[in-house]
């Protein structure tokens, strides 16, 4: 059953009985990413990345954690802190300046027209603003009954303060590509100048909405500073190789800037930008 319904696409567990100081967790609507720490601030120890069967339900997460729960190493289940982090969310960004005036509930509210159903909210602190972010109510609780010691965080603040960071007067671009949506980000002096995701049907739509995005920011193709990853391993060759049909620089900072394998980056770039 579990491998119909999942499957494993790397897995790196050099000692299964170690203890975790914490474990990060990232959620996609089709994926799930788990990662162990034996310190805090020491090197990854352990890695594994499962794929779930599409389910084919529009607005349906595929990932299933109460049927392959059982599957999932007890040192990932039982670290002392597990960090959740949602990587493929629907969300609303609101400023400081603005939360007395409008309730962030009803922000998120007028931005979708679905109901949320467990809205968590984060402090960006880097950009002065407070993210609001739902999690359906069957993944959140999944999520809660396997991980013992579960906290919940913003991905994006991890991923602001990296990108801000290294961009300076530079424009910054990054392009995550998820389960079923696409990330577009823009930063530049200190803060985020554009950020959207879209709903994409097939692959080819990623294009669109990237040449759109660039042309509405009025950036070049050609940008140097464009980073980009995809979660769908499978596919990451594919949606690399379309990128770089029209922005031919797109990663080739990555390494020198982050400090990170190419080969990692394209994959897993969401993981070390949200740690």
């Amino acid at each position: 059953m579990g491998h119909s319904l999942y499957k494993v696409l790397h897995k790196y567990i050099p000692n299964p009985k170690v203890t975790f100081e914490k474990v990060d967790v990232l959620v996609y609507q089709d994926a799930l990413v788990l990662a162990g720490y034996q310190s805090s601030n020491g090197p990854l120890s352990a890695f594994v990345h499962y794929e779930f069967a599409d389910l084919g339900l529009p607005g349906i997460y595929s990932m299933q954690l109460q049927m392959m729960e059982q599957d999932i190493p007890e040192i990932f289940k039982k670290a002392k802190t597990n960090r959740v982090f949602h990587a493929e969310p629907k969300f609303v960004l609101v400023p400081n300046s603005q939360l007395n005036d409008v309730p962030g509930f009803k922000v998120y509210a007028d931005a979708y027209a679905d109901a949320a159903e467990k809205l968590m909210s984060d402090d960006i602190a880097c950009i002065g603003a407070r993210e609001y972010y739902n999690y359906p109510f069957r993944v959140f609780n999944d999520v809660n009954n396997v991980f013992l010691n579960s906290e919940y965080h913003s991905y994006h603040n991890g991923l602001f303060n990296n990108m801000i960071k290294e961009s300076g007067k530079n424009v910054n671009v990054y392009i995550s590509i998820k389960s079923k949506h696409v990330e577009i980000s823009f930063f530049k002096d200190q803060n985020v100048q554009f950020i959207n995701t879209f709903s994409f049907s097939n692959h080819t739509e990623i294009i669109k909405f990237v040449e759109a995005t660039f042309k509405e920011m009025n950036l070049d193709l050609s940008h140097e500073y464009v980073y980009a990853t995809c979660i769908q391993k499978d596919h990451v060759e594919e949606m690399m190789n379309m990128l770089k049909s029209k922005l031919k620089n797109v990663n080739s900072k990555a390494t020198a800037n982050f400090g990170i394998p190419i080969e990692i980056w394209s994959i897993y770039a969401d993981l070390f930008m949200a740690h």
